[in-house]
Parts: structure tokens; C-alpha cells; sequence
């Protein structure tokens, strides 16, 4: 994976920001394959929204929050 592409990846950058940082280097952005969102499992969800006594998160591989 290209430099570019990686700091894409990690900055979390939108379409615009990727297509700005590509533009300079004269590469082409549409090589840059974004990941889907990531989503709270189903069973995590359920079991957050069991909880009555104390609140809960649910964090993402890169700690956002999912739920």
C-alpha cells in the first residue's frame, strides 16, 4: 500500500481531503480504497441496551465510538 493511501487510512480522511492530498503528487486518488464504517455487533448492541444501572460505549478498532 502506498504511503498516500495509508495516511488516507489512518487520518481518516474524507473524499475531498484524500483528493486534495493525491492532487500534489500527481497520483490518482480513485486508487485509494476506503474501508466501510465499522458498526457495533448486533449481540454487543443488545447487550448495551440491557443496561439500566450504568451508562456504556461501545468503541471501534480505532476507539470511535460505535454505540
Amino acid at each position: 500500500m502506498s504511503v498516500l493511501a495509508e495516511l488516507v487510512r489512518v487520518l481518516h480522511l474524507s473524499d475531498d481531503q484524500r483528493d486534495h492530498l493525491f492532487e500534489p503528487a500527481g497520483k490518482e486518488a480513485g486508487r485509494a480504497r476506503r474501508r466501510a464504517p465499522q458498526k457495533a455487533h448486533p449481540r454487543l448492541r443488545t447487550v448495551l441496551n440491557e443496561l439500566s444501572v450504568a451508562p456504556g460505549v461501545i468503541l471501534g478498532r480505532h476507539l470511535d465510538i460505535l454505540a
